[in-house]
């Protein structure tokens, strides 16, 4: 099973509440249910909507202005070199500074392909942004410098 990642910046309808209820049951994450609640609860003390959905929270999500990296499988260990590289790049939010920006694009020069697929013989059936493909999104990162990112998969 593969997944796509995606950089994705975040929108003020995209609060940490967003975020933490997105991210919540995640793999690995970094966000718990715990906070969850005490988010909400500070969000409905300020007249806001508490208790958003998952569902609320993808579609909050999928309407952040992103830009597709790579394609990956998480669970096989099949991650090219390049999508595991901004996927670390990018694991808390940042802002997006030019040093960022350019990392980001660096990692780009990987090489395309999985350690995992190259030592077990696995067909590459991931695929991931190329160097010579960088261009639009080097124009992607360079209209939202100063803003928060984040990656989904």
């Amino acid at each position: 099973m593969s997944a796509d990642l995606h950089l994705h910046v975040r929108t003020p309808e995209c609060t940490e509440v967003v975020l933490d209820v997105f991210f919540c049951n995640t793999l690995g994450a970094k966000r718990s249910a715990g906070l969850t609640d005490m988010l909400n609860n500070a969000e409905k003390q300020r007249g806001q909507q508490a208790r958003l959905t998952w569902e609320q929270c993808y579609d909050i999500i999928a309407n952040t202005p992103s830009y597709w990296i790579g394609e990956v499988s998480w669970l096989k260990g099949i991650v090219p070199a390049p999508v595991e590289a901004v996927s670390r790049l990018v694991a808390d939010e940042l802002v997006l500074t030019p040093d960022l920006g350019a990392q980001i694009l660096e990692a780009l020069e990987l090489p395309n392909r999985s350690p995992c697929s190259v030592t077990s013989g696995t067909a590459a059936s991931e695929r991931s942004l190329t160097a010579e493909e960088s261009t639009p999104l080097k124009d992607f990162l360079d209209s939202h410098l100063g803003e928060q990112v984040f990656a989904v998969s």
